[in-house]
């Protein structure tokens, strides 16, 4: 066998098949190189992406059918495929995983955040059962992480809390690729007061203090442009807003609307609230408003005002105050020439920063299992 015809499969329940991360960064690079590659989804779509094939094995909403015989029925379709290699990226995955490497599979599993930070925000959970889901994901990262081929974390934080001593631990973080980067380039007239919102509607996002603050502004130009699903709890809180003049909301929409939206903006927005381990993550959003060349106003997280005292790229913000948001949004939209040297400044950070450096480990990983000769 060749290698342009290894077979990987990607594997996700809980993610949506076109994520960035998944698809538009691990998948596309990957069929790019050559290989075959399948991404298996629970969300019931169908087609075939840049030459990655979506294929959906269940269209599931329900948590409880998910995690239960959605899971099950995810090691049937996967072990039906016989990959070379499964890329497994979701926690509740994790037995379906470890059966395929009792079958002698190659798999990976990829952490993308600290899900143990959030059981502790679930609010589905009570007290009892995210102790009991706690102690539960201690015990495998502590215990079953060697049983993989390998494990992949998104934050060097994460690393630290895995017990990794006879599989190899590699790091591929959520950088912006060079070739988004570059379609981002084309101008289009930025709008001076459009603030742009780009990502979920939950309550641990700061949307509602961002929608707070467009409003409480005394610039009466300013206008919000909201894109992202909504958390059923969270539209009901800030459904009374929406209908504000300042405030658009989009909703779900294409990714090709949402560079749109990004390039006709004069400032972004990312105020994740400061609970589990928000404060340790590089989100994709971040870099993506940096690559559009839109200045960032971002929750004041050490690490964010680190890498901004760095490439100074935008303005901190205290995300829970609306007020805080309010003054950092303003002060972009009413200082041209601060707005357009950070612009600049996140523009050239993020060629530095870029997702291509980042798929050679990946690459160099997969090459290791597959090949064992590099």
């Amino acid at each position: 066998m060749t290698r342009s015809t290894k077979k990987l499969v990607h594997l996700t329940t809980v993610h949506n098949p076109y994520d960035t991360r998944i698809l538009r960064r691990q998948c596309k690079s990957l069929s790019e190189e050559g290989y075959e590659v399948i991404l298996l989804n629970a969300k019931g779509v169908n087609e075939n992406f840049d030459g990655v094939q979506i294929n959906a094995f269940d269209d599931v909403t329900s948590r409880i059918k998910r995690m239960s015989f959605t899971m099950i029925k995810s090691f049937f379709v996967s072990k039906k495929l016989n990959a070379d290699l499964y890329h497994i990226h979701d926690p509740e995955l994790i037995f379906v995983g470890l059966v395929l490497r009792l079958l002698g599979k190659n798999v990976i599993f990829d952490i993308h955040e600290n899900f143990i930070g959030k059981i502790e925000a679930r609010p589905w959970l009570n007290k009892y059962l995210s102790k009991l889901f706690i102690a539960f994901y201690k015990f495998i990262l502590k215990n079953l992480m060697n049983k993989f081929s390998a494990v992949i974390v998104a934050e060097e934080s994460i690393g630290s809390t895995i017990n990794i001593k006879s599989c190899p631990l590699v790091l591929v973080r959520n950088f912006p690729d060079l070739s988004f980067i570059k379609s981002i380039e084309v101008e289009e007239e930025r709008k001076p007061n459009k603030v742009f919102y780009s990502g979920g509607l939950t309550p641990n996002r700061g949307i509602e203090q961002v929608i707070k603050a467009v409003i409480c502004s005394k610039n009466d130009n300013v206008r919000l442009v909201i894109a992202g699903k909504a958390n059923p709890s969270v539209l009901k809180r800030v459904e009374s807003y929406l209908s504000h003049e300042r405030i658009s909301y989009l909703g779900e929409i294409p990714f090709e609307q949402i560079v749109y939206h990004m390039k006709t903006s004069s400032v972004g927005v990312v105020c994740n609230q400061n609970i589990f381990n928000y404060q340790n993550a590089l989100p994709n959003k971040l870099f993506e408003y940096m690559s559009a060349g839109l200045p960032v106003v971002f929750s004041n997280f050490k690490l964010w005002t680190d890498l901004n005292d760095k490439y100074k790229f935008g303005l901190s913000c205290s995300s829970n105050d609306p007020v805080s948001i309010c003054e950092s949004i303003d002060s972009l939209l009413t200082d041209f020439d601060l707005n357009l040297e950070l612009s600049g400044n996140g523009k050239n950070a993020a060629k530095q920063m870029s997702w291509e450096s980042e798929f050679l480990s990946l690459s160099s990983l997969y090459k290791d299992i597959l090949y064992n000769d590099v």
